[in-house]
């Protein structure tokens, strides 16, 4: 799954059938006048997924005009390229458009119509003549562009088809370019190819399709668009859920299309896509990686994710106890209700909001240790105590990697709060710092061998990974840095808990172990402390601090604060770290083969397979046999 393809097909844009597509043209590709499939829409003929009308109750209002008002008077530059390399592609997906849609809705004012209808006809009349840095990659037709595209113009034209702001030429304009789009998709996606743009494109030809069920070539595009998403769950799944690129805002971004191809194809197109186990599977996942605050960490290139709603969403297609519990934890009743009447009704199926409310409860994710083999991460839970562990491979694909070069990495959580953490991607991948600071192994609490370079090809091996109850312990190496890397975490889950990290690098040659925190590091007695993370190294090790930026949980988003980090250096490439999610008082040493922690109350004695509790008295408390 991590051979490098090729990004695209050779060029195969038609100049008549996808670009120009003449009036005439259009009125044949969609079997009946275009004005009369206006005037259908018009009297609400068919609602669109996600629908933007139910979509804009969902928004604070303010917000939401604010932000189309700010389009109002807004010239646009589509050409020029001054935007940045990666951006100026991101501008032609038009999706920052819809704002005014929401704004239609919510006030039915002419002139946010108006608006959408200007800047699009500047768009049309601007997209022959742009030209992107990536050679052989089309700024206007390509996946993600033809994806993005549709799934904005589809409920645009549904918003805006009694709108008078928006011209009969300029809605003439928008057809075309979903018809073109489909065209060039159906014949882009002929065969398989892994990665998100593959995906996201093949679904949303499912949608066009069942939006111009009189077109002709609707059952081309119904046809290609079910075998290219069946192949994708099928071959661009891993086998626990996880989605190829091993990133949870690509793979939310995907499981959104999937979601959308899913109400598609049952209400429309007479199948099921949620029957497939990984549809389930990838909503599993997503769960399995979340915090008990409700958010996902920025593994890869990704944004922060928050999943309830798209688990609520799954939930309707494919009923899970445990997904139903953690959206009940992490939204609002009230929230919950306004999510599902976006929902489009499906045959037999029924009232989703009723559906969820008669759901039974559940405790959500078991506490222990969960490795999730294919994609890659090991999580450790117990209540408000969560680690988890990145040990998969460098993914390879599409035009560039979304990988970091990272590995053994991990982020802890308690209570819901971000306490060790990832920098994530950048907002832009046009960022200076993108290469230097978010993929590098620096922006990662990780080991890093002094005056090496991490290979793409690190050869992560999970050796050990035991659930023992009160003790779970996770081992894994590497060769990233064409030497062997060994970490082992032992989570000691039982109150007070904590996280025991042995570090090792073959050939004993000096490194660096970092870990990244939301607040500056002080020194405390024994070790640091960044707010109630605390860290404790066995030996008294030179310490360094500096700082990046990162993706913070914000509310249900995410900002991009200051990160604090803090280097510990070895000589000898050995790294024995304690590292507790509470404030308090922790001794920690070596103890032969094996450590000792002690706090005021307990004293914990562990060694490669045993962990013993006692009283700070002596008394017994607790042991564990960890099997090999």
């Amino acid at each position: 799954m991590t051979a490098r393809v090729s990004v695209e097909l050779p060029d195969h844009v038609h100049p008549t059938r996808m670009r120009h597509i003449t009036d005439a043209d259009l009125a044949s590709a969609l079997g009946r006048d275009p004005r009369l499939l206006r005037a259908e829409l018009a009297g609400g003929g068919y609602r669109p997924v996600w629908d933007p009308k139910p979509e804009a109750a969902l928004l604070d209002r303010a917000a939401v005009l604010a932000d189309a008002d700010a389009l109002s008077d807004r010239v646009v530059d589509f050409v020029s390229g001054d935007v940045g390399r990666s951006s100026l592609y991101g501008l032609h997906y038009l999706r920052w458009l819809t704002p005014l849609l929401h704004a239609y809705e919510l006030t039915g004012d002419d002139r946010h119509a108006a608006t959408f209808g200007r800047i699009f006809d500047d768009w049309y009349d601007s997209r022959d003549h742009v030209v992107g840095d990536w050679p052989g990659l089309d700024v206007v037709w390509y996946s993600l562009g033809v994806w993005a595209r549709a799934g904005l113009l589809v409920p645009a034209m549904v918003t805006f088809a009694d709108a008078p702001g928006v011209p009969g030429a300029t809605y003439a304009r928008m057809l075309k370019t979903v018809v073109g789009g489909a065209r060039w998709a159906a014949e882009e996606h002929v065969a398989f190819r892994p990665g998100n743009w593959q995906l996201v494109c093949a679904a949303e030809l499912l949608h066009v399709a069942a939006f111009l069920p009189t077109a002709p070539e609707a059952g081309i595009w119904a046809r290609t668009g079910r075998a290219r998403t069946v192949e994708h769950l099928d071959r661009d799944c891993y086998a626990d859920g996880g989605h190829l690129e091993r990133s949870p805002g690509y793979h939310d971004m995907c499981l959104n299309a999937l979601q959308r191809a899913a109400a598609v194809a049952e209400r429309s197109l007479g199948w099921s896509l949620a029957e497939h186990p990984r549809f389930a599977a990838m909503h599993r996942w997503l769960l399995e990686m979340a915090t008990p605050g409700g958010w996902v960490p920025p593994w890869q290139d990704t944004t922060l994710v928050h999943p309830a709603a798209t688990l609520l969403r799954g939930n309707y297609f494919r009923p899970d106890p445990q997904v139903a519990a953690a959206v009940r934890r992490w939204l609002p009743a009230e929230r919950i209700t306004a999510e599902l009447e976006v929902l489009p009704a499906l045959p037999d199926r029924g009232d989703p909001v009723a559906a969820f409310a008669a759901m039974p409860g559940d405790e959500g994710c078991p506490a222990g240790l969960r490795l999730l083999d294919t994609s890659g991460y090991a999580v450790f839970r117990s209540g408000e105590a969560f680690l988890a562990v990145n040990v998969g491979d460098y993914v390879e694909h599409e035009l560039e990697s979304h990988s970091h070069l990272a590995v053994t990495d991990f982020v802890i959580a308690y209570g819901g709060e971000p306490l060790a953490v990832e920098a994530g991607g950048p907002a832009t991948y046009d960022d200076p710092e993108y290469q230097t600071w978010y993929r590098a192994p620096a922006a990662h609490t990780m080991v890093t061998v002094d005056g090496a370079t991490m290979d793409t090809d690190r050869g992560c091996v999970v050796d050990r990974c035991v659930d023992a109850g009160d003790v779970c312990v996770l081992a894994a190496h590497h060769t990233g840095y064409r030497r062997r890397v060994d970490r082992r975490i032992t989570f000691v889950a039982r109150q007070p808990a904590y996280w025991l990290v042995h570090d090792e690098v073959a050939g004993g040659v000096p490194a660096t172990w970092s870990i990244l925190a939301p607040t500056p590091w002080q020194r405390v007695d024994g070790g640091w402390r960044g707010g109630s993370l605390g860290v404790f190294p066995a030996d008294d090790l030179p310490a360094t601090v500096d700082s990046g930026p990162g993706l913070l949980p914000d509310g249900t988003g995410a900002t991009y604060s200051r990160l604090h980090v803090l280097r510990l250096h070895a000589p000898t490439g050995r790294f024995d770290v304690l590292v507790v999610p509470t404030p308090g008082s922790w001794r920690f040493a070596t103890d032969g083969d094996g450590w000792r922690v002690a706090t005021d109350a307990v004293v914990d004695t562990l060694g490669v397979d045993r962990w013993v509790r006692r009283t700070a008295a002596g008394e017994p408390v607790a042991t564990v046999e960890v099997p090999a």
